[in-house]
C-alpha cells in the first residue's frame, strides 16, 4: 500500500517518488474472497484454494516476459501491478535522461571509441528506441490486465469495476506528457488571471511546455490518438460507473486536460497550414523511426474502409477495429464527444 501512496503522489503532483521497486519484497494482497470470507472456516476454505502469494516483483516478471497474470492475486493486487508499471518505465525515463548513460568510460591515455549515428540518443524519450520498447511493453501488460479485467465485467452484466479507470488512466500517464500539459494549462489561468504582461520566465516556460505539447501531436501521433480514446473512456466510466473513489477527480481533470491539448494542437497545426507556414499534411504524415512508439504504417485495404468509418464517438464504447482505424488514420477521421462535436 506504501508504494501505491507513494506512486499516486508522484503521478498527481508531479513529484519524484521515494520507493523502488526493489522495496517491494512482501506478496501482493489476497484475493477479496478471503477478505470477504464469513466466518474461520470459510477463511480457512479460501486459504488452502490460495496457498502462495507472489511478491510485486514476481509478478511483474512474469507480466513483462510471459504476458500472464497470477490466478491468485487479487483486484487490489492488479491496482499495485499497474502501479509497478509506472514504476519500471519511470526508472528506464531517468535512466536515458542522464546523458552519461550513453557514455561508455575508457582507460586513461585512450581514446573512448566515438558512437555511430545509431548509438546517439535523442533526448526525446518517445523517440528513444529502448525507452520506446519498454513502453510499448507497459502498454502489452495494460492490455493483458484490461483483458481480464473485461472478461469480469462481462460476468456482472456489463458493471464496470474500479480497475477499469486504472487501466485507462494508466495509459494517459505513459502515452502523454502529462506534467507538460498540467504545466501549460497553469500557466495559461496564471497569466487570464493577473491580467499583466506575463513575466519573461513563464513566458518562456509557456513556449518550451507549448512545443513539447506539439510534439507530441505530431511525432508521437498514433500514441496520441490511443490515449485520447483512452481518456474518452474515462468519460464513460465515471458517468455511468461512479464509485467515488479519490482518483476519479484527477482521472476526469488529467482527461479533460488531453483532450484539451490535443485539440488545440490540432487547431495550432491547421491554422498554420492556412496560413502555408507548414505543408499541407506534412504535420500529420510523420515519417517515424520503425523502432520508434506506434509507427505503425497503414496499407490501402484499411485505407478504404475510411470511407465507411468517418467518425468516432471517443466517449462511447467502441469495437476494437474502430478503435484501431481511429489510431492509425485519426487524422483523416473526426473524433466526436458529447456536447462538444469534433474535438479538433
Amino acid at each position: 500500500a506504501l508504494q501505491w501512496l507513494d506512486c499516486l503522489l508522484a503521478y498527481q503532483s508531479d513529484f519524484r517518488p521515494q520507493m523502488r521497486l526493489e522495496d517491494t519484497k512482501a506478496a501482493l494482497p489476497c484475493c477479496e474472497d478471503i477478505w470477504e470470507a464469513s466466518d474461520e472456516m470459510t477463511w480457512q476454505r479460501a486459504c488452502a484454494l490460495r496457498p502462495v502469494r507472489p511478491s510485486l516483483l514476481a509478478a511483474l516478471e512474469s507480466l513483462y516476459k510471459k504476458k500472464t497474470i497470477d490466478s491468485n492475486i487479487g483486484e487490489f493486487g492488479r491496482i499495485l501491478l499497474i502501479h509497478g508499471l509506472y514504476h519500471r518505465t519511470w526508472e528506464v525515463a531517468r535512466y536515458h535522461k542522464d546523458t552519461l548513460s550513453n557514455w561508455i568510460p575508457s582507460a586513461p591515455g585512450t581514446r573512448a571509441p566515438s558512437p555511430s549515428a545509431s548509438d546517439l540518443v535523442t533526448e526525446w524519450l518517445p523517440r528513444n528506441p529502448i525507452f520506446s520498447k519498454w513502453r510499448n511493453s507497459a502498454c502489452d501488460c495494460l492490455d493483458v490486465l484490461h483483458w481480464s479485467a473485461n472478461s469480469q465485467v462481462a460476468q456482472r452484466a456489463g458493471l464496470e469495476h474500479p480497475t477499469i479507470l486504472h487501466l485507462h488512466l494508466a495509459r494517459l500517464i505513459l502515452l502523454t506528457p502529462a506534467a507538460t500539459v498540467q504545466s501549460l494549462a497553469s500557466l495559461i489561468v496564471q497569466n487570464s488571471k493577473s491580467g499583466a504582461a506575463p513575466q519573461d520566465v513563464s513566458q518562456a516556460q509557456y513556449h518550451e511546455d507549448r512545443s513539447e505539447v506539439l510534439r507530441w501531436f505530431i511525432q508521437d501521433q498514433y500514441k496520441a490518438r490511443l490515449a485520447l480514446v483512452h481518456a474518452g473512456a474515462i468519460f464513460w466510466h465515471v458517468r455511468r460507473y461512479s464509485h467515488d473513489s479519490m482518483l476519479e477527480p484527477f482521472a476526469v481533470l488529467l482527461a479533460t486536460l488531453v483532450v484539451w491539448a490535443y485539440a488545440t494542437s490540432s487547431q495550432a497545426i491547421d491554422q498554420q497550414q492556412r496560413q502555408g507556414l507548414v505543408g499541407t499534411g506534412s504535420s500529420r504524415q510523420i515519417q517515424e523511426d520503425p523502432n520508434s512508439s506506434g509507427s505503425q504504417q497503414p496499407n490501402k485495404e484499411a485505407e478504404s474502409d475510411l470511407i465507411d468509418l468517418p467518425f468516432i464517438n471517443l466517449d462511447r464504447l467502441c469495437d476494437d477495429e474502430l478503435i484501431q482505424m481511429y489510431v492509425l488514420h485519426g487524422s483523416r477521421m473526426k473524433g466526436y464527444m458529447a456536447g462538444i462535436g469534433d474535438i479538433c
